[in-house]
Formats: C-alpha cells, sequence, structure tokens
C-alpha cells in the first residue's frame, strides 16, 4: 500500500485484513495521519495489539471496535480510556458485559467526547464507564439492564459538558433513572429514552419536576414507553390517562406531544412515543386502525426514518405515516389469523420500494412466492435477510421456472445474503439460484450435513459468472471448523484462501 502517510480513515470489514494490521508491531506505524479506524470483525488476540499500536497514533480521534465474550473488557477499557487524542469511541458486544475494575481510583481521565455502546451493559457499571469520560459530550448506550429492580444505585461522575443522551432501558425502574439524570444530565439538551415495564414513566407530574429541578436546559425529550395492553379498557384508560397528564401548559409551552399506538411489535402490546418532530432513525409500524387519523388522506411524513419495522402487514392499510428515506425494510406476519389479511398490501403506501438497500424477511405463514413479488418492486436491495421463511416443495421446481422468478434472478442486485433460520441444502440452493451475483453469505444452523452445502457453494466458483467470494457461518465449533478446512484442502475446491474462527463464528474468504 503506497503512501500510507496520507491516508486518514481505515475501515476494516472482515476479520481476514485486520490481520494485516495485527500480524506485526509495525502494523499502523507508517499511518502518521490516521485520525479513524473502523474495525467489524476482530479476533480477541488481535485487538490487545491493536490498541497498543493505536496509542501511537497522535492524530487517532475517532475509533469503532467489536468485543468478543471472551476478551477481559476491563482491560480494553483501560487501553481505550489512555489512547491520547480519542475523542470518538463506538464499542460493539453481544450479550452482557460487567465491568469489574473500580475505575473511580484509577487516576485515567480520557479525552473521550462521544461514546457509544452497543451492548449490554448493567445499570450499576454505568457510573464505573462514565468516571473517567470528564470531557462527555454525547453518550448513546442501547441496552441498560439492572440486577435488582428495588436498589438505587448512587452516581458520582461529574459530566459538566454531557448536552446529548439516548438510553435504552429494560428492567430499570424510574427511580434508578432519576437518581442518574440528578446526577449527570444538569446541562443536557437533547435525551432520548426507550424503556418498559415501570409506568412511572408515564408520569407526568414526576417528569416535570424533574426536568425543571434538574434538566432545565432540555430542549429536545424523545421518550418511548413500551407497555402491555391486553384489554380494550386498558387502552382506553391509558389514551385518557395521557390526554390528562401531558397536555398542560408546560407541555404545550416547549412543544413535546405524545401519541400512543396498539399492537405494537405484532403483540397485544402498545407504545407510547414524542412525536412533532420526531426524531429517531428507525420506526415501528402499529395498529392505527381504530385511529381518526387514518381517515385523512394525507399522510405524516417522517423524514428522519432510515429503518421501518412492519410486524403485522395489515396494519400497513390503516398507517397514517409514510417514510420519505428508509432505505431498510424488515416485514414480518405474525398474525396467526390468515383470514384477517389483506390480500392486497401496498408497501410502497409508506416507503418508496425502488429506495430500500436491505430487506429482512420474517415469513412464517406467507409462501415463498410473496417474497419473489416483493423483490420484484425492490430493484435495488442489495442486502437480503431472511429470520424465517416458508416454503414447498413445488418452490424449488415450478416457482423457479415462472417468468417473475426469472425476472427477479436476471435483474436483482442482492450481493449480501444472510440465512437466520434452521436451513437445508436444497433451501441454499434455492437462494443461490434466486442470487447470481451473491458475494458474501452468512448462514447459521443446518438440517443438512455442512460439508455438503459448503461443497455446493464453492463448486458454484468454477463457474465464470460466481461472484461468491466469503461465507460465514455461525454457531460452528473448532471440530468442525478443522473438519472443513480439511475438505477444502484434501478436495482442492480453492486454490487460494484463509479461514478464521472467532469465537464460534467460521470464516472462510478466497
Amino acid at each position: 500500500m503506497h503512501k500510507k502517510h496520507r491516508i486518514q480513515s481505515l475501515h476494516l470489514c472482515d476479520a481476514f485484513i485486520i490481520d494485516y494490521f495485527c500480524s506485526s508491531t509495525q502494523g499502523f506505524a507508517a499511518y502518521t495521519q490516521l485520525q479513524t479506524i473502523v474495525v467489524n470483525q476482530i479476533d480477541p488476540s488481535h485487538l490487545d495489539n491493536l490498541l497498543i499500536q493505536a496509542a501511537s497514533l497522535c492524530c487517532l480521534s475517532s475509533l469503532a471496535i467489536p468485543i468478543q465474550r471472551s476478551t477481559n473488557i476491563d482491560t480494553v477499557w483501560m487501553s481505550v480510556m489512555k489512547l491520547p487524542a480519542l475523542k470518538h469511541l463506538r464499542v460493539t458486544f453481544k450479550g452482557k458485559f460487567h465491568f469489574y475494575l473500580p475505575f473511580k481510583t484509577a487516576t485515567i481521565t480520557s479525552s473521550i467526547e462521544h461514546l457509544i455502546i452497543n451492548g449490554e451493559i448493567d445499570c450499576s457499571d454505568v457510573d464505573s464507564v462514565l468516571s473517567c469520560l470528564p470531557r462527555l459530550r454525547r453518550l448513546a448506550i442501547n441496552h441498560v439492564s439492572t440486577r435488582c429492580r428495588f436498589l438505587t444505585y448512587p452516581f458520582t461522575s461529574i459530566l459538566s459538558g454531557l448536552t446529548h443522551v439516548s438510553l435504552h432501558l429494560t428492567g430499570v425502574t424510574f427511580d434508578q433513572f432519576e437518581s442518574f439524570a440528578k446526577a449527570c444530565l444538569g446541562l443536557v439538551k437533547v435525551l432520548r429514552l426507550t424503556s418498559n415495564d415501570d409506568t412511572t414513566y408515564l408520569d407526568a407530574d414526576r417528569w416535570q419536576k424533574l426536568i425543571e429541578n434538574h434538566m432545565s436546559s432540555l430542549q429536545i425529550f424523545d421518550i418511548q414507553y413500551k407497555y402491555a395492553a391486553y384489554t380494550i379498557r386498558k387502552r382506553a384508560c391509558l389514551k385518557q390517562h395521557l390526554l390528562n397528564s401531558f397536555e398542560s401548559q408546560f407541555w404545550f409551552e416547549r412543544k413535546w406531544f405524545f401519541t400512543y399506538e396498539i399492537n405494537y411489535e405484532g403483540s397485544s402490546h402498545g407504545i407510547v412515543y414524542s412525536t412533532k418532530p420526531y426524531t429517531r432513525k428507525s420506526f415501528t409500524i402499529a395498529d392505527e386502525s381504530d385511529s381518526t387519523e387514518n381517515i385523512q388522506n394525507e399522510k405524516t411524513l417522517f423524514p428522519t426514518v432510515e429503518r421501518v419495522m412492519v410486524y403485522d402487514e395489515k396494519q400497513i392499510e390503516y398507517c397514517s405515516k409514510y417514510f420519505p428515506n428508509a432505505t431498510e425494510l424488515t416485514i414480518s406476519d405474525q398474525r396467526i389469523d390468515r383470514s384477517r389479511r389483506s390480500a392486497i398490501i401496498s408497501i410502497a403506501d409508506i416507503v418508496p420500494l425502488d429506495q430500500l438497500t436491505k430487506l429482512t424477511i420474517a415469513y412464517s405463514h406467507r409462501p415463498f412466492s410473496k417474497v419473489i413479488e416483493l423483490l420484484s418492486s425492490t430493484p435495488n436491495v442489495h442486502t437480503l435477510v431472511f429470520k424465517s421463511i416458508t416454503i414447498v416443495a413445488t418452490d424449488y421446481s415450478d416457482l423457479q421456472q415462472t417468468k417473475q422468478f426469472q425476472l427477479v434472478t436476471s435483474q436483482n442486485k442482492i450481493k449480501a445474503l444472510t440465512v437466520s433460520f434452521i436451513y437445508s441444502f436444497r433451501t441454499i440452493q434455492l437462494f443461490v439460484n434466486l442470487c447470481p451475483r451473491l458475494q458474501y453469505i452468512s448462514m447459521g444452523t443446518t438440517e443438512t450435513p455442512l460439508e455438503q452445502i459448503i461443497r455446493f457453494l464453492l463448486g458454484q466458483t468454477k463457474k465464470p459468472t460466481c461472484c461468491l467470494s466469503a461465507i460465514r457461518v455461525s454457531d460452528v465449533n473448532a471440530v468442525v471448523s478443522d473438519k472443513l478446512k480439511a475438505i477444502i484442502e484434501l478436495e482442492q475446491l480453492l486454490d487460494n484462501f484463509a479461514i478464521k474462527t472467532i469465537e464460534n463464528d467460521f470464516f472462510l474468504w478466497w
């Protein structure tokens, strides 16, 4: 690679590229102007080396790293805190991590101003995480849970510059959040909060007192509260409660308005959320069949939304909203009563179909032909995810002979495919036929011997039109990984290839 000293940003998108930089202590030495490093996948053994090298990069201001379950989170955290010029940090991990190191006794203070945590941490650990970040201005944590709902944890971190906060709370009580708000949110201007369980989050008086006394600088109050609404009476009581509590002069003066919707996420649940304006990037379609809004001809625009989730297609009929900038769609059919489904449902009524680039399908009852129909209307989708799908015998033969299937096959731009459900050999064959320009496939558990599927996929590479160059298989142990490697070598399925196993994920690249 030439002119390394002029490179300012590196996005290391797979587990093999990172080896080039972490295999020696000189990996990043020549990148003297590097400001941003983004890592998608990394072996835990290489993460320590990466952070050691990053400490010598005097211009590095932005870092995004994944953390595996076998990683010592405390060691990684302290290494990151020592990076001299770091301003923006994003860490991503699966499962729940606990911070055991007594950060409060450490003398380290970080330069980080923007922290994003994509993973679950305990409410009791938040103060430890923040104690090293006196310059923090923006904080986002997508999953904060609690081990004990009856304890109110003390917060001692001093965050005099914190102005933007986004938290997704699970099981955290209002009392616990209030303790955090009083200690850390004195100058916050933007608060985005998602919560559940504790109905105190719908106590307008508690909120008013908290905001007036401890968050007087608040300008944007964006809250979502998810609740169980199994009975019509409970829904009516909740609606009346909102009308009476959140429509006082206090809320009107600040132009903070709220609404509620039912059958959220395809079940007998509801959601209360802030509106006017709606500023989040994702939205879940809920039931508006009993709403007066759907009578209007004009739809309400939600321009900030990029990801739209539809858990019940029936709800599209009554949706009073339109998402002009949406690029990702998740659609499923959780309604069990099939007779109530609409025969013709126009998804184009809520999103511009030709603008979609990622499509996630979770069809448990809909026929596979519906997927083909949807793909025919979404020509620019490049990432396709199957969480569940119903496939019958005719889909492996008759369906593939139809004009619509062949048209979709010839025109679609799908390059990345993820299969999350338990699949068979014939299912993979069907998907490969559907997506001839496929470059990457990620698979989970299979009911067919995995080596048979790997042989088939690698056999496709002999075709001159094949674009496939990478495979990922989840939930693979070391024994299976070694077996696959031996098969590829002994049967000479590939000439040049690389294999890596990170945690229980098997990666093959050629």
